[in-house]
């Protein structure tokens, strides 16, 4: 078995506010108002396994992965984005996650739930969530991954931009 060194990879992302952001609180229920505007949006924690608030759409999975490792044991189980930028439409994200060497983010695509309709200023607290596409390394097409031989020879971070798509869909996770 080969040895699993893990290290943090950091993607930005570009979100539109219109179809923006969650709040600190994220389950349903737990404050009389849950809408917050997405410029005041300050941090994300979005969890594998959890699933956003809903309003307006049914909720769903705070993470979700594509791209030729998702589905795969290297999944990170948190991925944290912090808003870097407004610019009175989008807001810019940067997302970190601890992984293995063998894979790295790729594109990450921040969505939210407006909070009365798809392009709305405020969003409701909890809905936001990403889709993150998670990429093999050279690291893993050398042999590296996958459970066949050798080891990792050290950690290493990878920075990229991306585009966001908007959204009306229930997006996920707590917010501060």
């Amino acid at each position: 078995m080969p040895s699993t060194r893990a290290v943090t990879v950091l993607a930005l992302a570009a979100v539109v506010a219109a179809a923006a952001t969650s709040s600190p609180l994220g389950a349903r229920g737990a404050s009389t108002d849950r809408r917050v505007r997405m410029e005041d949006v300050t941090a994300l924690s979005l969890k594998k396994g959890a699933y956003t608030a809903g309003r307006r759409s049914a909720p769903v999975a705070q993470l979700q992965f594509t791209g030729a490792a998702a589905g795969s044991r290297y999944e990170p189980s948190v991925v944290q984005c912090v808003q870097v930028g407004f610019d009175g439409r989008d807001a810019q994200w940067r997302c970190e996650a601890t992984v293995d060497k063998a894979v790295r983010l790729g594109a990450v695509d921040v969505s939210c739930e407006g909070y009365e309709y798809p392009e709305d200023e405020y969003v409701l607290a909890g809905s936001c969530g990403a889709t993150v596409e998670l990429l093999y390394t050279d690291a893993y097409d050398r042999g590296y991954g996958g459970g066949s031989g050798g080891g990792y020879g050290g950690a290493r971070s990878a920075f990229a931009d991306f585009g966001s798509r908007g959204g009306s869909g229930g997006g996920g996770g707590g917010m501060s």
